[in-house]
């Protein structure tokens, strides 16, 4: 049994549960850290939903954060939530983020990472 991601009715992600439960909790965690709503909620028992207009704004708020500290705990911590967030935001809108800059390192692991995501 897994767990679906959707945007507007449209699946993006089809996950196994242990790796969904895993993901939502490291989701909430960079959520409270950096006081932003991620835009993703539970909508059914088995599928999350995707607010592409509260989401981008998450992921582009925690790459800045990311950029911003030197902190090696923060970095290591919030870098595999937010290899997750790019490779999901690139599936909701067909794109990478380019604002603000991604590293190299973060963008080649998102682009790994959506490359392992069922759909």
């Amino acid at each position: 049994m897994g767990q679906i991601y959707e945007v507007d009715g449209r699946v993006v992600w089809d996950v196994a549960l242990r790796a969904s439960r895993l993901f939502i909790g490291a989701l909430h965690g960079m959520s409270e850290a950096i006081r932003l709503p991620s835009g993703i909620a539970l909508i059914e028992d088995d599928t999350y939903g995707i607010d592409a207009g509260q989401f981008k704004p998450f992921v582009v708020e925690a790459v800045g954060s990311l950029t911003r500290t030197d902190h090696d705990v923060w970095q290591l911590l919030g870098r595999g939530v937010l290899v997750s967030c790019l490779a999901l935001l690139y599936r909701v809108e067909g794109e990478w983020l380019s604002r603000p800059p991604v590293s190299p390192e973060l963008l080649a692991d998102a682009l790994r990472f959506e490359s392992r995501m069922a759909r």
